[in-house]
């Protein structure tokens, strides 16, 4: 017993909100034929070119202004940094990018996003 009577932590009223979950997200592979590994109101993926995958989203979400967070995982953790980027959002997508620092697309076998509207 904690000696606290008649009080709740709950966060039940607070949890759940639209500004406190992720709008959608997506963990993907990025290599050869791409493909969803698990997602959250994303319905598909394009891949543009070496490194830069679109992200289409399954009900668009409410306006263009998003936090978009991204990660990947490189194939051969040899030579430059690992930089993912995202942008280009839209209400019905957004892009993800992968390179290295001098500026070479890469493909990752690992890619996470998450959109926050």
């Amino acid at each position: 017993m904690s000696g606290i009577v008649g009080t709740s932590h709950s966060k039940s009223k607070v949890i759940g909100r639209s500004q406190d979950t992720a709008s959608a997200w997506v963990l993907f592979n990025g290599t050869g034929t791409i493909a969803i590994r698990k997602s959250f109101n994303v319905s598909a993926l394009i891949d543009h070119n070496t490194g830069q995958y679109g992200i289409t989203f399954t009900s668009a979400i409410a306006d263009t202004n998003a936090v978009i967070v991204g990660n990947a995982e490189r194939q051969n953790q040899q030579g430059e940094n690992f930089v993912p980027v995202a942008g280009n959002t839209t209400t019905t997508g957004c892009l993800f990018y992968c390179r290295e620092d001098d500026g070479d697309w890469l493909d990752s076998p690992y890619c996470h996003v998450m959109v926050f509207n």
